[in-house]
């Protein structure tokens, strides 16, 4: 589509905003437990999210748990109350207390007397229900991080058993699929009853990477297994390193010339002496010389919360890694440590994107989702800024009217919505024009999961279609992996790969014959070498007899 029919077709949607957008929706889901939790029996598996309704009766909100396409049967739930007219937030939950394995929670907006559905999402759930359970897992620190040798990570936890003695739960650090070696760890019990608990792992002499921590729990005795589970982390055991990395704004983001980046971590080191410690722009590996970065005073031993800021400043354009790096005293470097970390520099940016329905969501035609943004620009004239839902189905959109905004910075405001037909609104691009709307002059493209008039399926659970299907990702954006399902009509031969948005392969999840139904895949964020990607946006493309289709992903490091 050229520049000048998008202009075109913004300016007819405009017309068909109507003055007040009253609708109903859903959104702003927030699960109690983790995806993959193994929960006791009798746990609430609650969700809290806001809705807005403009139905003069009221509406209620029915939940159920799935396993695939299935609604299941023998849960227990809070029901619902009646709410009236207007938005709010409100927190809702089912159990069970027999074992069960639960795939999609469904939530329902009904009609007051129950009898129809107004509004229907699904999303991921992932839960095992039992008499032995281990859930809530926490570590002390955030996946990736550098520690240092001897330092205790910490996994806490809570549990529950039907040994009338209480039982074993031990978290023991793997790597590359086996029992990593040269670790220390204590081992957690949970009471009879249930109860909570925390213990460490460390490598006291030896480098180490991890990239699982399995759970184990055993009964009292401890000769049966009862429970067994692998948790995803990115762990590292040096002598010097870092913990807690945060940055500010968060990649990806297109920025300014000379818009700070902080980054936030601990220090961690073995020296003896002071030392210091900075957060440095990088491109591929290498220093990025138009770069700037805050300097480092002496630093305590052995560690420390620090704050470090840096930039790049015309003409530099990109970075694509952040390091982090130490050195003693005398000026010798210690430690360095790359983390992908995508920031694009420009005369004109958009950045700091906050939603005010986040995805999954679904909505009413006419319902409008806003997203508040910063802006900076160069153009003396001023610009305009305009958001554009990339979707399938829906024939009529509509998006915000745009002011004038004025050269330099401030904070910008889009909204969009599909006004006639069912859509799924799979992304979000939101453009700088010039004052004329003749140019685009920057341009941001945001993953979304917004269903409009249509039951919305955060995670795919389809039937069996007539011709190949690639669903949407979930978690998106993810890290540190996230699931892509294929579902397809009859058994064939196909392709799943994994792009970068250059068009250059990063890795093959399948090539080969597929069986007929749902398969679900999982991308770790490694390329076909083993190495973490950067974070950013990648294709990932199903190929059939039948044809070639892909969508997009964002990986969030």
């Amino acid at each position: 589509m050229t520049t000048t029919t998008r202009i075109m077709l913004t300016s007819c949607a405009l017309l068909l905003i109507p003055a007040i957008a009253g609708a109903s929706w859903m959104g702003n889901f927030q699960l109690a437990h983790d995806p993959g939790s193994y929960l006791p029996h009798g746990e609430h598996a609650a969700i809290t999210f806001d809705y807005d309704n403009d139905v003069a009766a009221g509406v209620r909100f029915r939940v159920a748990p799935m396993n695939g396409t299935t609604v299941m049967g023998g849960f227990v739930w809070s029901g619902s109350s009646l709410y009236g007219v207007g938005s709010g937030s409100l927190t809702t939950w089912w159990s069970y207390n027999i074992d069960a394995e639960v795939t999609h929670y469904r939530i329902q907006m009904v009609s007051a007397d129950w009898t129809t559905t107004l509004l229907e999402v699904v999303i991921p759930a992932w839960y095992t229900f039992g008499a032995n359970a281990v859930y809530n897992v926490q570590f002390n620190h955030t996946s990736p991080s550098w520690l240092e040798r001897g330092h205790q990570l910490f996994t806490s936890f809570d549990g529950m058993t039907d040994d009338p003695q209480g039982a074993w739960v031990f978290a023991r650090p793997f790597t590359n699929g086996s029992l990593s070696p040269g670790y220390g760890a204590l081992t957690g019990f949970i009471p009879p009853g249930g109860g909570s608990d925390s213990h460490y792992i460390r490598f006291p002499t030896i480098d180490a990477d991890v990239d699982e921590i399995r759970i184990w729990m055993y009964n009292y005795a401890n000769d049966t297994q009862l429970l067994e589970f692998f948790v995803p982390v990115e762990f590292h055991w040096r002598d010097h390193g870092f913990a807690d990395l945060t940055l500010d704004p968060a990649p990806p983001a297109l920025l300014p010339y000379g818009q700070a980046v902080t980054a936030s971590y601990t220090y961690l080191t073995t020296e003896a002496a002071d030392i210091r410690t900075w957060a440095v722009p990088f491109l591929n590996d290498g220093w990025l010389f138009d770069g700037w970065y805050m300097g480092s005073v002496l630093l305590p031993p052995p560690s420390g919360a620090v704050a470090r800021t840096m930039g790049i400043t015309a003409p530099g354009t990109f970075m694509n890694q952040v390091a982090i790096l130490l050195n003693d005293a005398g000026g010798t470097r210690i430690f360095e440590q790359t983390v992908p970390a995508e920031y694009t520099y420009a005369d004109h940016a958009l950045w700091n994107p906050v939603w005010d329905i986040t995805s999954p969501a679904v909505l009413d035609n006419n319902e409008r989702v806003t997203v508040d943004l910063e802006y900076s620009t160069t153009e003396a004239g001023g610009v305009r800024i305009y958001c554009w839902p990339l979707r399938d189905g829906g024939t009529t959109i509509g998006v915000n009217p745009s002011p004038l905004y004025p050269v330099g910075s401030g904070t910008a405001q889009v909204f969009f919505t599909v006004v006639v037909g069912a859509s799924h609104v799979h992304d979000l691009s939101i453009t700088m024009k010039t004052a004329d709307n003749t140019t685009t002059i920057a341009e941001i493209i945001l993953p979304a999961d917004h269903f409009f008039a249509e039951p919305g399926f955060a995670t795919p659970v389809e039937e069996t279609p007539d011709a190949p299907v690639l669903a949407a990702n979930w978690p998106n954006p993810f890290n540190p992996q996230t699931n892509i399902a294929v579902v397809l009509p009859t058994t064939s031969s196909v392709r799943l790969e994994i792009f970068d948005l250059g068009g250059s392969l990063v890795r093959s999840l399948h090539d080969g014959t597929l069986a007929e139904g749902r398969t679900v895949f999982t991308w770790n964020g490694l390329d076909s070498f083993g190495s973490p990607v950067a974070s950013g946006t990648y294709l990932y493309q199903l190929t059939t007899p039948e044809g070639r289709e892909s969508r997009r992903m964002v990986l969030l490091r």
